[in-house]
């Protein structure tokens, strides 16, 4: 139970693939939309996250190194994501019909996340088990919710300030992403991975 704690708690707080790898830059540079679409964002990233990193790991583990075909491992991977996009794509609509615009623009985006990819593939090089590759992944969706909602309201904020003309924009929102990892990494003697 000490480890699924120290992943959990290591992977939201100090290990953060957001600010350790930066893995999703797209939705933090488009975060300027403001809070509503990071929310729809996080929720769907999130919801892709959960559901394609335990069915990549059990893809690999109980077909792929059975058969010795690891090198698929990518591959596979990106097929799991793409229709998991497709399922939380269609549920949403269902349940939230609101959200038909939103989500015609953030689906495809999603699909070809970075952060995605990354975490299915990272949680096949650090879970041992079914069990830690879901624990890494809801971790992940939160984290990258929480970092994604705290990016928007600090540019909602930065744009009812006055900055220098150099710095408005891509420079201003890279500065702040730089300055929201330091902050983190003093964090990161806590638990390590």
């Amino acid at each position: 139970m000490n480890e699924l704690l120290v992943i959990l708690l290591g992977t939201v707080l100090a290990n953060h693939y957001v600010q350790d790898r930066f893995l999703p830059l797209r939705p933090f540079a488009g975060a300027r939309a403001g809070m509503a679409s990071a929310l729809t964002v996080s929720v769907i990233t999130g919801l892709v996250i959960t559901l394609s990193t335990p069915a990549g790991y059990l893809i690999h583990d109980r077909l792929l190194v059975p058969l010795q075909v690891e090198y698929l491992r990518t591959l596979s991977v990106i097929v799991v994501i793409t229709l998991c996009v497709r399922i939380v794509d269609r549920v949403a609509r269902r349940l939230r019909p609101d959200l038909d615009e939103a989500l015609r623009c953030h689906s495809p985006l999603i699909a070809i996340n970075s952060a995605v990819l990354g975490v299915a593939l990272l949680a096949l090089q650090l879970a041992d088990s079914l069990t830690e590759a879901m624990l890494f992944a809801v971790a992940c969706a939160g984290g990258f919710a929480a970092m994604l909602t705290i990016f928007a309201a600090i540019r909602e904020h930065l744009a009812s300030v006055d900055v220098p003309t150099p710095f408005r924009g891509l420079p201003i929102a890279m500065m702040t992403a730089g300055i929201m990892s330091l902050a983190l990494f003093g964090l990161a003697g806590i638990v390590q991975l």
